[in-house]
């Protein structure tokens, strides 16, 4: 009698721990789901602001750039201003934003001003003003990252990230100086 009783008790424990390891596994199984989408919240974030950082910097270098360019050929030539081309501006762009961003294709033609699309990145760059006038001749530059989450394709086209920065160009208050959008 005391075999069975302990084969019996032998077999009950047997159950209760077996019930325990499957209770473990189930529980890991519906907590896990959360901490690894939590993990990649957190790697997303961390990927979001590098590439904002990055596009703000791409940004203000690109349009410091393009007003010292056209500012140098003021300085030059004190009579005109060459503003630098779409391609010569993208291709700066690149140049500052290419490790964390993808590079953008390059333009054709010879504008000055214009929009770049490239994958999920746009760069549009607008010269306004009258040489001359009060306010003079500046450059719009804005660029727009369309961030997708990694891991989160649900998401469908990811969210817009956009910054603009105005730069003016030195000189171009002064009367009588023409302006050449070419890209010489």
């Amino acid at each position: 009698m005391t075999v069975g009783m302990r084969s019996r008790s032998f077999h009950f424990l047997l159950r209760i721990f077996a019930a325990e390891r499957a209770g473990a596994a189930v529980e890991f199984a519906v907590c896990s789901f959360g901490v690894f989408a939590f993990i990649l919240a957190i790697l997303n974030l961390g990927l979001l602001g590098f590439q904002f950082g990055a596009l703000v910097h791409a940004v203000q270098q690109t349009g410091r750039w393009a007003a010292v360019q056209a500012t140098a050929s003021v300085v030059s030539s004190q009579a005109a201003i060459t503003e630098p081309c779409l391609a010569r501006t993208v291709s700066q762009f690149n140049a500052l934003a290419d490790p964390p961003l993808v590079a953008m294709a390059q333009p054709s033609g010879a504008s000055a001003s214009g929009t770049q699309i490239s994958g999920n990145e746009t760069l549009t760059v607008s010269w306004t003003g009258a040489a001359g006038s009060a306010n003079g001749i500046y450059e719009t530059l804005t660029g727009t990252l369309r961030w997708q989450p990694v891991g989160f394709s649900s998401f469908g086209q990811g969210f817009p990230l956009q910054i603009s920065t105005a730069a003016s160009v030195a000189g171009s208050t002064i009367s009588g100086v023409t302006v050449n959008a070419s890209c010489s």
